[in-house]
């Protein structure tokens, strides 16, 4: 007997968390731009199968940004939190940035969300909802500590997030998603160093 319109399976939230495992890999972990088709393909499914647990192609992207901000509470937590001195803690917060982005897909996250943004409004809120805003709330909030421990001015923390994350971003973009490093390979720790440095030392 077919289940009535709107009634799902006992088992619907852990199928569902099983398929975004693969559907992550088909989105983030390649340069492609996937179909409908493609991501059920990769997922091992079928399309009415991805159609039931996602609604459509923005409805699986959404919810790989979504599980992506819920695997990453760890990190989000740990970009929060201060870590010594104010030069230390921005310098450690940076490092931690650069190494995400380089080692641990957090570069190629952005890069897909960026794709992906960039051909769907919702692909779009969804990225900035689980993925930008709270990478740069998590750095606003580690700024905002400084700030009231008197190491930095008062500044605006939200603004001082973005002077921080973009050179990081552009720097991951311009290495590996463009192929900058085959022709001008950028150091990150030098990178990482002088942008913490002068951060500081301008809103001290």
């Amino acid at each position: 007997m077919a289940r009535p319109p709107g009634v799902t399976n006992a088992d619907f939230p852990a199928k569902r968390a099983a398929l975004l495992e693969s559907l992550f890999a088909a989105l983030v972990e390649t340069d492609e731009t996937p179909s409908l088709r493609g991501l059920a393909r990769a997922a091992g499914v079928s399309v009415p199968t991805l159609r039931h647990y996602f609604g459509d192609r923005d409805g699986v992207v959404a919810a790989v940004f979504a599980h992506c901000r819920t695997e990453a509470a760890e990190e989000l937590r740990t970009a929060a939190t201060p870590a010594g001195d104010v030069e230390t803690s921005i310098a450690e917060l940076l490092r931690h940035a650069a190494g995400g982005m380089q080692h641990a897909g957090f570069g190629r996250l952005n890069e897909m969300g960026l794709r992906e943004g960039l051909a769907s409004s919702a692909a779009a809120a969804a990225y900035l909802q689980d993925v930008l805003e709270p990478t740069l709330a998590a750095f606003a909030e580690r700024i905002r500590a400084h700030v009231e421990a008197g190491e930095l001015r008062r500044l605006d923390a939200r603004t001082a997030a973005v002077q921080l994350l973009s050179p990081l971003l552009v720097a991951f973009l311009h290495q590996h998603s463009l192929g900058g490093a085959a022709t001008w390979p950028l150091e990150f720790e030098v990178l990482v160093e002088t942008t913490a440095a002068t951060f500081v030392r301008g809103n001290r």
